[in-house]
């Protein structure tokens, strides 16, 4: 069966055994079309690359009628500070333009969010656009991530803080949490480091841990910078969670007579 809409079309096809001698085997195509109460083109909102001094950005989409009726769409209210949206109607019921703006002071790294329209139609009374950006992060944690590979041995690792868009500001905290793992800020040469210290022999935790590092910069109060432990210590890693499981699991066991 064939439908026309303005939605996506689909086509699948089907295979049928029957106990016909004759015809054993059917080829069925299943094709439809899917209808929408109403279209955005694009049907998202990609910005460019944004650099941290870059000024505001601007796109349009379209928002179209489509298989159920006049629209009348109305802006709900917008949950980020860095998007701007307006609404301005081009042909009653049929066709409207959606301008969307983003702005600085820019957020540190992507930015992702929705707007949300009331549609106007009955099926469906809301729809929401995507609105996504990727944005040079204002302090960026250099190495991204501590990587530990055998904890047979102490391990020591320097985190640096790679600053964008501005002079650099200054650490004021830096904790793990993971209470065996030491982290201490350090200065030298007027330029701040985190040092992170792991004992011989410590036991990766089940969960996940990670160096919380605190700043005085308004943009980038706050960087997470995970603890993944590789190779040997990631098999130590998952040994001593499958051993505590046992003990776990034994201890719960009913008592033999």
């Amino acid at each position: 069966m064939d439908t026309k809409g303005s939605g996506g079309s689909f086509g699948r096809k089907i295979v049928v055994t029957t106990n016909d001698p004759e015809r054993p085997r059917l080829e069925l195509l299943c094709k439809g079309q899917v209808l929408v109460p109403i279209k955005a083109e694009p049907a998202s909102v990609k910005f460019p690359d944004i650099l941290r001094d870059d000024p505001a950005q601007e796109q349009t989409v379209e928002i179209l009628r489509g298989d159920d009726g006049p629209i009348a769409p109305v802006l709900m209210p917008l949950s980020s500070k860095y998007i701007g949206a307006e609404l301005t109607e081009i042909e009653p019921g049929e066709r409207y333009a959606l301008k969307v703006t983003i702005s600085p002071p820019w957020p540190n790294g992507s930015l992702r969010r929705f707007i949300k329209l009331k549609t106007g139609v009955a099926h469906t009374p809301e729809t929401s656009i995507l609105v996504s950006a990727k944005i040079e992060p204002r302090a960026m944690a250099v190495p991204k991530h501590v990587s530990v590979r055998n904890t047979d041995s102490a391990f020591k690792q320097s985190i640096y803080l790679q600053w964008a868009g501005g002079p650099p500001k200054n650490i004021v905290k830096a904790t793990c949490n993971d209470p065996k793992v030491t982290v201490r800020v350090k200065t030298a040469g007027g330029r701040q480091r985190v040092v992170v210290r792991i004992p011989a022999g410590h036991e990766p935790p089940p969960r996940t841990s990670y160096i919380s590092i605190q700043t005085d910069d308004a943009e980038a109060p706050l960087l997470r910078v995970p603890i993944k432990y590789v190779g040997k210590a990631r098999r130590s890693r998952l040994s001593g969670r499958s051993a505590g499981k046992e003990a776990s699991a034994k201890s719960k066991s009913p008592a033999t007579p």
